[in-house]
């Protein structure tokens, strides 16, 4: 009998440090799209380990933070495929869990794009649908790898812009951007 006496009160005094605690989490995109600041606070100090994983379930980041009330861990997700990813903080007294749709810089320069072959394919249209902070380099080649045409565009001043190929002695001409000095995309258009 006096073990479960001393069981209830223990439980009893131990119920408000286990159940009283709580935590928070916020996940806040930052201005260069990449990176996430992961906000935490708690009302008690503990370790915690921070994880990210995508959707088939593989850890691509992992991080543990000694005996913290609250911090802020960016999480660069540059090195990242386009996907959804779960981001998890596990402390002694709890777990709490977000989600984040990721999209890549290559894949948000792609989808800020519309391509269009006209005029028996020697005249392509592309419309930037909105403007971008960085310039874009657009380089021209045939398929003997000569450079026909290089332009280096402001980004916000992208619009509309008409290539032609007329006059151009080649079966295949090759369109490559490049954004923040990497080729984001690179397109092939046959010549008729």
């Amino acid at each position: 009998m006096n073990i479960t006496i001393i069981t209830i009160l223990f439980s009893l005094l131990l119920s408000p440090v286990l159940y009283g605690q709580n935590g928070e989490m916020k996940l806040v995109q930052t201005a260069d799209q990449n990176v996430y600041k992961l906000y935490f606070s708690s009302d008690i100090a503990s370790d915690v380990k921070v994880s990210v994983r995508n959707q088939a379930k593989k850890t691509v980041f992992t991080r543990k933070i000694k005996d913290k009330k609250g911090f802020i861990l960016p999480i660069d997700f540059s090195e990242f495929t386009s996907d959804t990813y779960s981001v998890e903080l596990f402390s002694p007294l709890f777990v709490l869990y977000d989600t984040i749709a990721y999209q890549s810089a290559t894949d948000r320069f792609i989808s800020n794009f519309e391509w269009e072959v006209v005029e028996n394919k020697n005249k392509v249209i592309v419309t930037a649908l909105k403007p971008m902070s960085d310039e874009v380099t657009v380089l021209i080649k045939d398929n003997n790898n000569n450079e026909i045409d290089k332009q280096q565009i402001p980004g916000n001043r992208f619009g509309v812009r008409v290539f032609n190929f007329d006059g151009i002695n080649s079966d295949v001409i090759y369109v490559s951007f490049y954004y923040k000095g990497e080729v984001v995309i690179s397109k092939e258009f046959p010549i008729q």
